[in-house]
């Protein structure tokens, strides 16, 4: 039964090596198909200076024709298209679906080559399929947490320019240009839009679609409002901007104060994995009965669960929430 498992393995990865060979060899040789590609491409592209001209630039998926058939095969991917965005990240959603499948095909062909039970192999390639998704997920929430960071003091540029009398395009153009990424590139491109002519309020919605901060849907919010009922802009953007410096001191005082907690429960989460994976490494026999019997699977999968609710409960102990 495990050769025909691993059989059937190296059959896949030996298709999908042959697959991606041959879109190599297309891509390279076949410069009729990308030029016809291309001229599709420009057909469907909108018309030069509108606001969809400038947004759809910034979309990879665009000149991936797999990203646009997923995205209409499964409309739940634009969740994800939306948060590699988020990140920073110039991947298409096809590649992150195919890295997804790539690792999941390596980590049952990884189970298959230690001599793990056969029923183990699709809990492998899950687990393996699930890394890059981690893997944007956690990006996603680094920028978001640089892009809080860099805000206040880029509304306080914002207020200090407009009291200087430079308008308002001039400051968010200024914004783009002074400040790194993520935040940067986010009001670069607000101000590329509004200079070719796209709406205000769809040019911020925009940057509140895809930046990666949820504080800045409030800013967002509070300055549409502005700019309908009118008002001091430069004072409403000093006055969020120190709001916002508050809040990020609370976030500050509020992990500092749930470190422990944290830290607890990544300690008492390793523990038992880290102690069952040196154990098989010192001593298989051992432990051998965790994989080998029906009462020693039935345990181990037990444990498993048992660690993770105890993980989930400790971290939702230590989450405050204000």
């Amino acid at each position: 039964m495990t050769n025909v498992w691993t059989l059937g393995g190296l059959a896949m990865a030996g298709a999908g090596c042959f697959a991606y060979g041959m879109s190599q060899w297309r891509g390279a040789g076949g410069m009729a198909l990308k030029l016809e590609a291309r001229l599709q491409a420009l057909c469907a592209r909108p018309a030069p200076g509108s606001a969809m001209e400038t947004i759809a630039r910034h979309d990879p998926n665009r000149w991936s024709p797999w990203s646009r058939r997923l995205l209409a095969w499964f409309p739940r991917l634009e969740g994800w298209n939306k948060r590699l965005r988020q990140s920073g990240s110039a991947w298409p959603v096809s590649r992150l679906i195919g890295a997804a499948l790539a690792a999941g095909l390596a980590g049952a062909l990884l189970a298959a080559g230690v001599g793990a039970m056969a029923w183990s192999w699709p809990l492998a390639a899950l687990a393996a399929g699930m890394l890059p998704f981690c893997w944007v997920g956690q990006r996603a929430r680094r920028q978001a947490n640089r892009f809080d960071a860099q805000l206040p003091e880029a509304l306080a540029l914002i207020s200090r320019s407009l009291r200087a009398g430079m308008t308002l395009p001039a400051t968010l153009a200024m914004v783009g240009d002074e400040f790194a990424a993520p935040l940067g590139p986010h009001f670069r491109q607000l101000s590329d839009e509004l200079g070719y002519g796209a709406a205000f309020g769809e040019a911020l919605d925009h940057l509140a679609a895809n930046a990666p901060s949820e504080v800045l849907r409030y800013v967002i919010s509070a300055m549409a409002v502005q700019r309908e009922v009118g008002g001091n802009l430069a004072e409403l953007t000093a006055n969020v901007a120190e709001v916002m410096r508050l809040r990020l001191r609370m976030n500050d005082k509020v992990r500092a104060l749930t470190a422990e907690g944290r830290l607890s429960a990544v300690l008492l989460t390793a523990l038992p994995l880290g102690m069952l994976a040196l154990l098989a490494v010192l001593n298989r026999d051992y432990v051998s009965v965790f994989w080998t019997d029906e009462t020693g699977r039935m345990l181990l999968a037990a444990m498993l669960v048992m660690v993770m609710l105890g993980n989930l409960m400790m971290r939702r102990m230590a989450r405050i929430r204000y």
